[in-house]
């Protein structure tokens, strides 16, 4: 009477190992990525994705020199992959993997701090529409401007003060 139970549950096991593989093969991000708090030598990089699985997170800098943070992420929360060891001022780029494919990862970078005499600049925005930037000639396109500020390095940290979504007329 024993073994029967023995081989449903085996095969329920299996069942659910399947099921398993199949979910991770198909992870989506839900979430992310959101670079949190980055410093002249650590960084914090945080996803949520829609299927348990194990991910690893890559930063790389330009020189081809990769940290890597691997975890076992929980389907729907949240989950910082921590970094420590960078260099001051430079450049990293945001990458995963996995066994499978995620599905919507978008190209993701950030630039470490400088040391004590490091540069710190700050943009503000708030109220910047893209319908009223759309009527605008390009020299005046505030969001390229500040994307170009951005990929020169130029900026450190970013602050969106509110009115990033315009409900006026959703419609």
């Amino acid at each position: 009477m024993q073994a029967p139970l023995f081989a449903q549950l085996t095969v329920i096991f299996a069942l659910l190992c399947c099921l398993a593989s199949a979910q991770q093969d198909n992870v989506t991000i839900v979430i992310g990525p959101v670079i949190g708090k980055v410093t002249n030598s650590t960084a914090r990089v945080l996803f949520e994705f829609n299927a348990s699985t194990i991910i690893t997170v890559t930063l790389t800098d330009p020189n081809g020199t990769q940290f890597n943070n691997t975890k076992n992420v929980t389907a729907n929360r949240a989950v910082p992959f921590n970094f420590s060891g960078l260099q001051a001022e430079t450049k990293y780029t945001v990458s995963l993997s996995l066994n499978g494919s995620i599905t919507n990862m978008i190209e993701s970078y950030f630039t470490t701090l400088g040391g004590p005499t490091g540069k710190l600049n700050f943009a503000v925005l708030s109220c910047m529409d893209r319908f009223v930037q759309a009527d605008k000639e390009d020299e005046a396109d505030l969001w390229q401007d500040m994307l170009t500020r951005i990929q020169n390095n130029e900026v450190q940290y970013l602050l969106q003060t509110g009115d990033q979504l315009y409900m006026d007329d959703p419609f």
